[in-house]
């Protein structure tokens, strides 16, 4: 079964600040950790993929599309060498992770061990991440974060982020991901301000 959901906040820091912390592999561990199910973290070897000509741009201006179909997926994308001579698009590193930890559920009654693996490819000239991860349970996830530059309402520099969410999981988690993760994605949103603090 299928699920898409999207949140956006505003940050009170220009994005020149905002997009490294939300993009770079140097940050993951720490911007992964903001969900309480993230315990452990481990970035693997990278390697490099190819972009299309137009990078992630098409995929993310002006909204994020209604559905997955047609997103590169990080995790299945063709490694290529870094030094690759690509006709039409452009070679960006693929950063490939693995986190796991354990997820509670029913306030706290149920626990259950989790283990991620993903992959995040990032454009720089739109300013777009794209993530993709699964879940053991066989949870899949497509996520595209956008940054863009803004002015707030005290003048200063500012950044929008929006996530848009796509992703399928086993029927028999359809009602439980429907009615907690939209919040869930929300509280993990919302607590990116303290990667500022």
């Amino acid at each position: 079964m299928s699920f898409t959901m999207a949140h956006t906040i505003l940050l009170p820091h220009p994005i020149s600040k905002v997009f490294p912390a939300l993009s770079e592999s140097q940050h993951m561990e720490r911007l992964q950790k903001l969900t309480p199910e993230a315990q452990t973290f481990t970035l693997l070897p990278f390697d490099h993929v190819q972009l299309p000509a137009t990078g992630l741009a098409s995929f993310s201006l002006p909204d994020h599309p209604k559905s997955a179909e047609g997103l590169p997926r990080p995790l299945t994308m063709e490694a290529i060498p870094a030094n690759a001579n690509v006709k039409n698009g452009h070679v960006v590193e693929r950063v490939k992770f693995e986190f796991s930890g354990v997820a509670t559920q029913l306030f706290g009654l149920v626990k259950s061990p989790i283990s991620v693996s993903g992959a995040q490819i990032v454009d720089t000239r739109s300013r777009t991440v794209l993530y993709e991860s699964v879940e053991g349970a066989g949870l899949k996830i497509l996520k595209a974060r956008t940054c863009e530059e803004v002015v707030m309402e005290d003048g200063k520099e500012g950044t929008k982020v929006k996530e848009t969410v796509w992703g399928t999981c086993p029927v028999y988690l359809v009602w439980l991901v429907k009615m907690i993760a939209p919040g869930l994605h929300q509280k993990a949103m919302d607590s990116y301000h303290n990667l500022f603090e």
